[in-house]
């Protein structure tokens, strides 16, 4: 494992000086991460990290230097101190633990702390606990068994790695505490350490040693009283704890569903998509009766959710195991935090604050039928996604099995995605967005002629490219032959046009060799799946779906064909979810869709 520290909760000097102090400027980072751990991180390795309070108070120097060797964790968690009852005297770990999901390996709670009660907060917050071992007895820092017992156990690091990736599974919001008994070599000076502990308490008490100070004290008493022997324990404690905490942080990893964002097909290794585009919170407002304008308020039911069509193509690509890379921007405002920790939740993103913007909202209102009555939508920072900002990220455009942009961002950060993907080979798929914006995101791809491989418009998105593309007005109004027509003009600088039509199916247009092939894949039979009798839900990611499932399809090397009927799939199965993209979307939706839906050969 690579050595590394980052910085957790204290400021701590990386060269451990003794009481170094740090000055910070009002507008610098809160959060110091050595270069060593940067690069850990980004190569998807297995990071391990020491809770620097042992550093800066549990231990004197040097022996604070010595106790991470490579690798770090934490000695003991705080918890309820005696008498909480009355002072309320509460360690911020408990409720730390309660509302963040990390996994922190320790030896339990000091023995200085109200054990019992330590238990019973942790219950509270929802946080899993289990003794590292062949009993529940839970540990008690110094001693191996504290009186209490912990609702489980674990026997190996093989088990502590299934209870870990079972809770993020669950994607439970508390964390886990796995508690490992100080070792069997060090348990004999428990006794003799405790009696220790219970009269530094008695002089911390006449001293009248309060709050953070009593800590530092009782250790340093403790240690003097032992004459040196619970120091030399607490080593070989946080030793232990280090070496256990570095084999599930490595098991993790090693695991295959470890994460499923980082995962890759059995049988392909795919290279990353990489989604360039938008993400808005969607506030959605479905009227249960008959909307009335001018005034009144009509009743809906109101929601809100994440959405965009960049995002939604990269959650739903994530759901597929396509190990995507979103680039994206959002305000720094309250709406642009909660996109940020939503984001890191489901998969690697460079997701940019910029000050003094706004992050991408849209708001739509349903009527009862479910259709959509208005819509509007502040989206002025995905212009800020341009030419200056997408240049940090050409190393990831270009390196990338497949590019999808969608029209949101700024024409010229459009036209710099597509002149390297044309230089360097990288499959493009232009999103059109909306009918407002399609005709100027098209214009400015292709600056760099033949530069889009596929385009994913809907019926009046592609009205709109063809008469900026021809100067003539949309032959949309003679059906699908209007739709042949139009594409087979724009088969002449695009390889694949995918025309999603609603209830109409999908219109695949492509240009092999210069044989303009066209064909119509219907809806009217559909597979015998019990979800597909399920009643709409949400409208807004059936496109960016059908968009996404195709994608997922081409870079598993599935044929055109077979990638246009996971893309159909998945749109039904987000059609029929509540939000922008169907938690029901699976890589076996794969499998299930290459000889489904019914298609025909159409001619010009």
């Amino acid at each position: 494992m690579q050595r590394s520290l980052i910085v957790f909760r204290k400021f701590v000097c990386y060269h451990c000086q003794p009481r170094r102090q740090f000055q910070f400027e009002s507008n610098a980072t809160p959060l110091c991460v050595h270069k060593n751990v940067k690069k850990a991180l980004n190569e998807n390795r297995p990071v391990l990290a020491l809770e620097s309070t042992i550093i800066t108070h549990g231990m004197p120097y040097p022996e604070n230097l010595k106790c991470g060797i490579d690798i770090f964790a934490t000695g003991g968690v705080g918890g309820v101190h005696r008498k909480g009852e009355d002072t309320m005297d509460v360690s911020a770990d408990l409720r730390q633990l309660g509302q963040t999901p990390v996994t922190v390996v320790s030896a339990g709670v000091k023995s200085i702390l109200d054990i019992p009660r330590t238990l019973e907060y942790l219950e509270t917050e929802g946080v899993t606990v289990a003794t590292f071992g062949p009993t529940t007895d839970f540990p008690a820092f110094f001693t191996k068994t504290s009186g209490c017992q912990s609702p489980t156990n674990v026997k190996s690091v093989e088990e502590a790695v299934n209870l870990v990736q079972t809770h993020k599974n669950l994607k439970m919001e508390s964390g886990v505490l796995i508690a490992v008994p100080i070792p069997d070599e060090e348990a004999s000076v428990g006794e003799k350490i405790n009696k220790a502990v219970e009269k530094a308490i008695m002089e911390c008490r006449q001293h009248n040693i309060e709050g953070n100070a009593v800590t530092p004290f009782i250790l340093d008493q403790v240690n003097k009283l032992t004459e040196g022997a619970s120091l030399a324990a607490n080593i070989v404690l946080i030793q232990n704890n280090v070496n256990i905490g570095a084999q599930i942080a490595k098991g993790l990893k090693n695991k295959p569903s470890a994460k499923r964002n980082q995962q890759t097909s059995n049988h392909t290794k795919a290279k990353r998509p990489v989604v360039i585009g938008g993400c808005n919170v969607d506030i959605v407002s479905k009227c249960t009766h008959e909307i009335m304008n001018g005034g009144p308020s009509n009743p809906a039911v109101v929601t809100q959710s994440f959405g965009g069509v960049g995002r939604n193509i990269t959650e739903t690509l994530w759901r597929l195991q396509s190990n995507p890379l979103m680039i994206t921007a959002v305000g720094k405002d309250s709406y642009g935090e909660m996109m940020t920790k939503h984001l890191e939740n489901m998969t690697k993103s460079i997701c940019s604050t910029l000050q003094n913007h706004r992050t991408g909202v849209y708001n739509a209102i349903f009527n009862k039928h479910g259709e959509v009555h208005v819509a509007v939508e502040d989206s002025a920072v995905h212009r800020k996604i341009d030419k200056d900002f997408l240049q940090n990220y050409e190393n990831d455009i270009k390196s990338a099995g497949m590019v999808c942009v969608d029209a949101n961002i700024a024409e010229s950060g459009i036209e710099y995605v597509s002149s390297i993907c044309k230089r360097h080979a990288v499959p493009l798929l232009f999103e059109p967005t909306g009918e407002l914006i399609a005709a100027k995101g098209y214009k400015a791809a292709q600056k760099h002629f033949n530069s889009i491989t596929y385009i994913t418009p809907n019926i009046s998105e592609l009205n709109q490219i063809y008469f900026a593309e021809t100067g003539k007005d949309a032959p949309s109004h003679e059906g699908i032959e209007g739709l042949i027509k139009m594409c087979h003009t724009l088969l002449d600088s695009v390889l694949c046009i995918l025309v999603t039509m609603g209830g109409n199916g999908v219109l695949c247009a492509q240009n092999k060799n210069g044989n303009k092939l066209f064909h119509h894949y219907t809806l009217n039979k559909q597979p015998k799946w019990a979800w597909l009798d399920q009643p709409t839900g949400n409208v807004s990611g059936a496109g960016d779906g059908f968009a996404a499932g195709f994608m997922h399809g081409l870079l598993r090397g599935c044929t055109t064909d077979q990638s246009v009927r996971i893309g159909l799939t998945v749109a039904q199965r987000n059609l029929r979810s509540e939000s922008a993209v169907a938690e029901a979307v699976t890589p076996n939706d794969v499998e299930i869709s290459k000889t489904c839906w019914d298609v025909k050969e159409l001619t010009f």
